[in-house]
């Protein structure tokens, strides 16, 4: 809708949870992920694949074939061609009826990659049946990716806890410590997010005393100002 609350219009529909959506960068089509609603354990769905749809015609085309059991928001890539996001466990493979495939796979791919997760598909669908493997690979492992317009990927390095990095479209590699943000040895970074200029950061901390305690910032990527927003 815009700005002002006209021209609402529902872009997807049919059956299943719809979930982790963004738009294109020339706001043609929308992808998404489509999973099967759950009616017990601790999420709500699981069995998520991802779509998009050309928000002219409605046609839906599917990106990938691996029912995985969770997925993170997909980023398009500058140039609008490929979706960048994070490889949430296979449930099933494309082309096996062996039940057991996704395990033996996820075992496998663990092993090599060592929790690198982030993976890249093509927008138009012609990898759909293709099996996932990381986009690159990074010494505390790669989670979680943003992509802004720059084509800089912003991830989460989990291995020896969470750490924050950026990695620039020439390769480079930067950490993005605590240390930087000027925060107390007495919180810790729970989520993060970035504008699609890159310029500013959103940083959720948690109170390490007090848990249930969040507070938010914000990070000025250029002058390295920082603001505490509540």
């Amino acid at each position: 809708m815009n700005p002002d609350g006209t021209g609402f219009r529902q872009l997807t529909e049919g059956k299943d949870v719809k979930t982790a959506y963004m738009l294109s960068p020339d706001g043609k089509t929308l992808v998404y992920g489509r999973g099967k609603e759950r009616t017990s354990g601790r999420t709500r769905a699981s069995h998520f694949d991802l779509y998009v749809r050309d928000l002219a015609t409605g046609e839906e085309t599917r990106l990938t074939n691996l029912t995985f059991y969770e997925i993170s928001t997909p980023y398009f890539t500058p140039d609008g061609k490929n979706v960048v996001f994070n490889n949430g466990y296979p449930m099933r493979l494309p082309d096996t009826e062996d039940p057991d495939a996704s395990t033996k796979f996820n075992k496998t791919y663990e092993e090599q990659y060592k929790g690198n997760r982030i993976i890249q598909y093509t927008v138009d669908g012609s990898g759909v049946n293709r099996l996932p493997e990381p986009l690159f690979v990074h010494g505390t492992g790669s989670e979680y990716p943003i992509v802004t317009r720059d084509g800089s990927i912003w991830f989460e390095g989990t291995m020896r806890g969470i750490h924050h990095y950026r990695q620039r479209p020439t390769g480079e590699v930067t950490e993005l410590s605590e240390v930087k943000f000027n925060i107390g040895k007495s919180q810790s970074i729970v989520e993060m997010a970035v504008d699609t200029a890159g310029n500013w950061l959103a940083i959720l901390l948690q109170d390490l005393d007090d848990q249930k305690a969040c507070s938010a910032h914000i990070f000025d990527t250029r002058n390295k100002n920082y603001f505490r927003m509540g």
